[in-house]
């Protein structure tokens, strides 16, 4: 098959021949269009938003000299901290509890969900994905960590709720 020269004049553009299904604006010198955010930034955008929810930490703190003892004349380095800063480290968790599906494996939303079932009498609470499929629960206040840990058994897909 031969192509006669007056056929490929017809062809168009090779920007129009793009396979891409969709096209994206460039961004203007002026910044008339910005760039989207990135995952980072509307995490910290929304962390900024929610102001309070910073675990409990109400303003920057300083650390005194009597609040870090560190030793390296032991064979491996020793460092301890004052009841001050155990307190304040403690404080944002103090409301916290591990919890663990029995014989089963949920995922984050299915088990927010079902807690939200189980525990709407709270006043509300966070849960925290950790490893090995356990879970904390950082709840508003004493009282709903106490109606938690004494108003079960709690089960969730008909599997015991470690608490």
């Amino acid at each position: 098959m031969v192509m006669c020269a007056d056929k490929t004049s017809q062809l168009p553009p090779a920007v129009d021949r793009s396979t891409k299904k969709a096209k994206f604006k460039v961004q203007g010198a002026d910044g008339d269009s910005p760039s989207p955010l990135s995952f980072r930034d509307m995490l910290m955008d929304m962390q900024e938003q929610s102001g309070n929810r910073n675990f409990g930490q109400k303003d920057d703190w300083e650390l005194e000299e009597d609040d870090v003892t560190f030793k390296e004349e032991e064979p491996m380095p020793f460092i301890a901290f004052s009841s001050r800063v155990h307190e304040r480290l403690v404080e944002p968790w103090e409301n916290s509890v591990v919890v663990k599906i029995i014989g089963r494996n949920l995922g984050y939303r299915v088990l927010s969900s079902r807690l939200n079932r189980i525990w709407s009498s709270t006043t509300g609470f966070e849960i925290i994905d950790l490893d090995n499929d356990y879970f904390l629960i950082r709840f508003n206040n004493k009282k709903d960590v106490e109606y938690a840990l004494t108003k079960g058994p709690w089960t969730v897909m008909g599997h015991y709720l470690s608490v």
